[in-house]
């Protein structure tokens, strides 16, 4: 089910907890809780949890049984092709092997382009593994077909435009990026900030010019004293005129 419903408001692809839905720990415990043996909720609970990076399962044991279970769970039920892939996808991903991971969440991509959970994890595990390309290129296969009604369609821009400027495609990915310009009714704050190591929210208000890349929200003008987390993105806004 999981796999066919939109993802309407998916907190993963917002990066923020929704306090109106309890925010994603909560969602996940009353998924497991309506249906424990729902083999896609195990596949979404444990790939959140691997996609984080903070945990693995050779050294975190509830972990490591959290996916045999997934596993376990998805040999008693009639799953679809594309479920029985998300299924094996994470647990490959799991194993350490991100590359395969990434082949079979491409597959889904392919008969199913606006699969925003395939297309999120393939893209995050792309850019743990350093695939520009790739990452770039995985969200431009998909992207005619994430028409302005399908829900989140405006975040695949921002996935996209992270990718272009991941790339040295800097005026595509500022054009791109544009397009999604704000006010996000109901967002939060606007992106994140480091100074001396720590990341903080940026405080610019919602109507500020902002760009949306790969789910960091971004405003034009960065803060006097706040520096923006990746230098990738430092540089590209270098490019632009707006960094420091």
């Amino acid at each position: 089910m999981a796999a066919t419903t939109p993802l309407r408001d998916c907190q993963y692809v917002k990066w923020t907890n929704d306090q109106g839905l309890g925010g994603i720990e909560s969602c996940l415990s009353k998924l497991k809780a309506a249906d424990p043996t729902f083999a896609m909720g195990h596949a979404i609970a444990n790939g959140l949890v691997l996609i984080g990076t903070g945990s693995s399962v050779r050294l975190d044991k509830e972990l490591d049984v959290a996916v045999k279970t997934m596993v376990e769970i998805s040999k008693t039920q009639p799953l679809t092709h594309r479920e029985q892939l998300h299924v094996s996808a994470v647990e490959t991903f799991a194993k350490g092997n991100f590359p395969k991971a990434c082949e079979l969440w491409e597959q889904i991509l392919r008969d199913h382009p606006t699969d925003m959970l395939a297309l999120k994890f393939s893209h995050d595990a792309y850019f743990y593994l350093g695939y520009q390309e790739q990452m770039r290129d995985s969200v431009a296969r998909v992207y005619p077909f994430w028409t302005p009604d399908i829900p989140l369609s405006s975040y695949v821009k921002g996935i996209y435009s992270f990718g272009l400027m991941e790339t040295n495609l800097y005026d595509r990915a500022e054009k791109l990026a544009k397009e999604v310009g704000g006010p996000f009714p109901g967002a939060g704050p606007l992106g994140e900030r480091c100074q001396g190591g720590q990341s903080r929210p940026g405080s610019a208000p919602h109507s500020a010019p902002h760009f949306l890349l790969g789910g960091l929200v971004l405003t034009e003008r960065a803060a006097p004293s706040g520096h923006l987390c990746r230098p990738g993105l430092q540089s590209y806004l270098a490019q632009v005129g707006e960094g420091p």
